[in-house]
């Protein structure tokens, strides 16, 4: 399943576009995906060492509020419209992400989903109750009394939010005519030699995009065509940092969505079917289906021995007369040639080994970044042109 790591969702759930990010639509961006990311965010302000003065009582009611739902077993956050109303400066907002976002990155190599029973109805209780704890004390009118019980709230959300990504459906793929993920992307990737030819590779996702490409959208600043995709309302979305759901491949029924869908639960039997990851025992988890759930990845190998069937170099050259025949047919108007899968990848891994990797912008930055903060030296290609350099 293609998940955000913690950093990246702060990262997109504190994106400003320059304007004061209301509690409203910090709520509508966290979508149904559970308390534990409004946790983190509301905690943060008084949690992190930045002047942030005038946060914690506000948002400490607001903190406050969502403790109340979890002690009534609620299974995602409702904030009541009056303190909806509450709001994060740009400048706050950005001194979060640039005093998190780091912290975040590292943290993700270390956390891991444990004891499930947490993100159930029990722990959210017992949760809550704690939460409840810490957040009246963070109204209380006593200097220096906050940053403690921000700092629990704050590792309560993490350990939420971690808890739901485990699930891997926060970001995923509809089935056809659904409005919630049911499904990561679930590639499939076959191949075949060849004698002269390069090797048949067909490696996709049985979604409409895989979900690294609406990232890459997201880092270039483009719009997704649209059709790819739904935020968390279940509303089509052009925008790469709100489309949490993804179409099957073909992506509407009229287009053959039920091919794309039907090949994702392919995927998804042979993979966590056959290995028993989709397995009962998570009566805990309301949020499972009578008691089933896959919470791990899973995987799915095979291989045929071509020699069984014919001899090995006799169809190696079939695979090339096949490929040639391809080549070889007629084209549409306006097109120069016809591919088989794998040949772009092998043609750009040629290129790419010549002239190197272009990297966007935003990566570059990055690296120059932590070339600086590391003191490590870093060597790039200023003379390459296009969209991004070369290393």
């Amino acid at each position: 399943m293609s998940r955000l790591g913690l950093s990246q969702e702060l990262r997109a759930l504190l994106r400003t576009d320059g304007e004061p990010l209301t509690v409203a639509r910090l709520a509508e961006r966290v979508g149904d995906r559970g308390f534990g990311l409004l946790l983190l965010v509301l905690s943060l302000p008084s949690a992190l060492p930045l002047p942030a003065p005038g946060y914690s009582v506000p948002f400490g009611l607001l903190l406050l509020a969502l403790a109340v739902q979890m002690l009534l077993g609620r299974s995602y956050p409702r904030l009541p419209q009056r303190l909806q109303r509450q709001a994060l400066s740009p400048r706050l907002a950005d001194h979060l992400l640039s005093g998190a976002a780091w912290f975040f990155r590292r943290l993700e190599w270390v956390i891991r989903p444990r004891m499930r029973w947490v993100g159930g109805r029990p722990g959210r209780v017992l949760m809550g109750a704690l939460v409840a704890a810490m957040a009246m004390l963070m109204v209380i009118p006593i200097p220096l009394t906050n940053t403690f019980p921000a700092m629990v709230i704050f590792l309560i959300g993490i350990g939420l939010t971690g808890r739901f990504a485990a699930r891997g459906t926060e970001i995923g793929v509809v089935p056809t005519f659904g409005a919630v993920p049911m499904f990561s992307t679930n590639p499939i990737s076959i191949s075949f030699p060849t004698a002269e030819e390069p090797p048949f590779l067909l490696d996709m996702a049985t979604s409409i995009t895989p979900y690294n490409r609406v990232k890459m959208y997201q880092e270039l600043g483009r719009l997704l065509p649209l059709g790819w995709g739904m935020d968390d309302q279940g509303q089509p979305a052009t925008d790469p940092a709100v489309v949490r759901r993804l179409y099957p491949l073909g992506g509407s029924r009229e287009m053959g969505s039920h091919k794309g869908y039907g090949l994702a639960m392919v995927v998804e039997v042979l993979c966590a079917g056959l290995s028993g990851e989709w397995c009962d025992g998570h009566d805990e988890d309301d949020r499972c289906f009578e008691g089933y759930g896959q919470t791990h990845d899973a995987h799915f190998f095979g291989a045929i021995r071509v020699d069984l069937f014919r001899p090995l170099e006799e169809f190696k050259r079939g695979m090339d007369a096949m490929i040639r025949s391809l080549h070889a047919a007629p084209k549409e108007p306006g097109q120069e040639r016809i591919y088989v899968a794998g040949e772009i990848e092998h043609e750009t891994e040629q290129e790419r080994r010549r002239k190197g990797i272009p990297l966007p912008a935003n990566v570059v930055a990055d690296l120059q970044e932590l070339s600086r903060r590391f003191e490590i030296p870093l060597v790039l290609d200023g003379a390459a042109t296009g969209p991004g350099r070369h290393p």
